[in-house]
């Protein structure tokens, strides 16, 4: 690469996350699974699951169950 070309500089980590996992729910929404496939194959590489939570539950908030059991009834909440 010659010194006086431009260069493409990659968003920062976390923004980059952060516009990936935004756009999680308009494209379930959407039905663009192509789109879900992807991020769910890839996003091991720039994130860990926890930090995808962590976005999607701050973003669009949090599912508390209101039973003991697995796959009891769950209630929304939003923080």
């Amino acid at each position: 690469m010659k010194t006086n070309e431009p260069c493409v500089l990659w968003t920062n980590r976390a923004d980059l996350l952060k516009k990936r996992v935004e756009h999680l729910v308009p494209a379930f929404l959407g039905r663009d699974f192509s789109y879900i496939s992807t991020f769910l194959g890839t996003y091991r590489a720039f994130a860990t699951t926890q930090e995808v939570l962590d976005l999607l539950f701050t973003r669009y908030g949090c599912v508390l169950s209101d039973c003991d059991d697995l796959g009891g009834a769950q209630k929304q909440c939003n923080t």
